[in-house]
């Protein structure tokens, strides 16, 4: 019975250990998420904004003074939130075309 046992306890064992990993695997994803919502609430001056949208910080200028992206003035400083810089490029996406065959 002694072997049975054993078997028994070592199967456990790597049940927990799964388990146990599987758990910081989900905690290592929270974590990514919960700095990503961070992230999307920092501001970016119109440099670091251009960088995002990969365009120059003229063509960025021309964007917000159209209206089309939203802008925070503080202090005599254009900032930008990172949510506002996605949204931007969530509203300008287009879908896939299907197959052209």
């Amino acid at each position: 019975m002694s072997f049975l046992d054993n078997d028994n306890e070592s199967s456990s064992q790597e049940k927990l250990v799964a388990r146990i990993n599987q758990l910081e695997s989900e905690i290592s994803k929270l974590k990514e998420s919960l700095q990503l919502g961070k992230l999307r609430e920092q501001y970016l001056d119109l440099k670091g904004a251009s960088n995002y949208l990969g365009v120059s910080p003229r063509s960025l200028f021309r964007i917000m003074i159209e209206g089309e992206l939203s802008y925070t003035i503080i202090g005599r400083r254009k900032k930008i939130l990172v949510s506002e810089l996605e949204e931007y490029i969530d509203k300008r996406k287009t879908a896939a075309l299907g197959s052209i065959l």
